[in-house]
């Protein structure tokens, strides 16, 4: 009879709280349960971590095999920053290849987070529609990425061919 009360003493005061991490008389800091699901979380935290490190080898060994003209180009197409004064002289001068100029030419900062940045450039043109599209197609080739966000028109009054569009472009750069 001593034994079987020992054996539920020893249980109540010792082994139910080593397993569950409550106890009434003694309460160790964490139970057998919880450091079981902890070290499976670990487990896997450490799975994916060297899923994401094999990864990151076979990304540094691609990037590795991309020549240097490529990487110089990739660099003039999302540079890691960007001045806005040579941004809006690049602009000016893709329309100057076209024969167009450009009036209102202008630039706001965006700030997009998570490493992006960008710049919303905007500026109209007096022109007929073929040259126009000329002028887009220079943006559409050139190295450095653009994006048209917006494009508006103003038809005049007169009967002529010459049209006002006011153009919205963003660009992008690495923070």
């Amino acid at each position: 009879l001593l034994l079987l009360v020992a054996s539920f003493a020893l249980y109540y005061v010792v082994l139910g709280p080593l397993w569950s991490g409550a106890g009434s008389v003694w309460q160790p800091s964490q139970g057998i349960s919880t450091l079981k699901s902890l070290n499976v979380q670990y487990t896997d935290t450490i799975s994916q971590a060297e899923t994401l490190l094999s990864q990151a080898e076979s990304l540094q060994k691609q990037y590795g095999n991309i020549s240097e003209a490529s990487k110089e180009k990739m660099a003039l197409m999302v540079p890691n920053k960007v001045d806005p004064v040579r941004l809006l002289s690049e602009v000016s001068g893709i329309a100057n290849q076209t024969g167009l100029t450009i009036g209102g030419l202008g630039y706001t900062e965006l700030s997009e987070g998570n490493g992006k940045g960008g710049y919303l450039i905007s500026f109209n043109v007096k022109t007929n529609y073929e040259k126009f599209k000329e002028l887009m197609y220079n943006y559409e080739t050139s190295l450095r990425l653009f994006t048209v966000k917006n494009v508006s028109f103003t038809v005049p009054e007169k009967d002529t061919s010459i049209i006002t569009f006011q153009v919205k472009l963003e660009t992008y750069y690495i923070k």
